[in-house]
């Protein structure tokens, strides 16, 4: 059975006509170090990456916005889910993936990055309507965190000492585990009305994100996803 109409918890009631499943979302590319609030949902494609370098210039990947920081006319959405993405892709080197030097080097990378990074998407006005450290928001697909051992080869009649940590050589991480039940469902949804302005915002309250002594320091990327009905215009 299909859904025909949805009610918003001010009682408002919206007919199901030109609605569909059209998620919105932004990416920002931040340094280690950063210590000022990142703007998501402020530009559309060809435009600079917030927190990216001046070359970082956003593509299809990166935005999906027909115009920064509100709905066109005639267009709505109500917001069921809010998932941010992990990525280490170098928007200034068409989409290089660069990683710390060790898996353990990567592990304290984002650990540092995810328990000192605060998120919030206010619309309107400047109260949020959605907040938390961005481990509150995982998404429901993608990567998870994975190390790959380079053991080498041994001589013959040689028990090779165990590896330390630190010879991990590589990695993968994202936010959640990739299943469909992964994602955070809000337990009431927001309402994204046509033309009013919303921004999403990362923060850092702790000050300067760390580094961790990290070797090469690495920029990351992360990317809100806002899914849930949207109206969209009719051609």
């Amino acid at each position: 059975m299909s859904v025909q109409t949805i009610e918003l918890p001010s009682g408002e009631v919206f007919t199901i006509s030109d609605w569909g499943d059209y998620p919105l979302y932004s990416r920002c590319q931040v340094a280690p170090g950063n210590a000022q609030d990142v703007i998501v949902f402020n530009y559309i494609e060809a435009q600079q990456i917030p927190g990216g370098g001046a070359a970082a210039l956003g593509t299809l990947i990166d935005t999906n916005l027909d115009q920064d920081s509100a709905l066109p006319i005639d267009e709505q959405m109500v917001i069921f889910s809010v998932q941010i993405r992990f990525d280490e892709a170098d928007s200034d080197n068409t989409g290089t993936v660069t990683q710390a030097d060790t898996a353990a080097e990567g592990m304290i990378k984002w650990l540092n990055i995810t328990h000192n990074t605060y998120f919030e998407l206010t619309v309107t006005s400047q109260k949020p309507r959605v907040q938390g450290v961005i481990t509150e928001f995982p998404i429901g697909g993608g990567l998870f965190w994975q190390q790959t051992e380079d053991v080498g080869t041994a001589l013959p009649g040689y028990t090779p000492t165990p590896m330390p940590y630190d010879n991990y050589v590589s990695y993968e991480v994202t936010n959640g585990f990739p299943t469909a039940e992964a994602a955070r469902r809000l337990a009431l949804p927001v309402h994204l009305p046509t033309m009013q302005t919303f921004k999403g915002r990362f923060r850092w309250p702790r000050g300067a994100l760390p580094n961790g002594g990290i070797s090469p320091v690495t920029d990351f990327g992360l990317t809100v996803f806002l899914y849930g009905p949207r109206q969209r215009q009719v051609d």
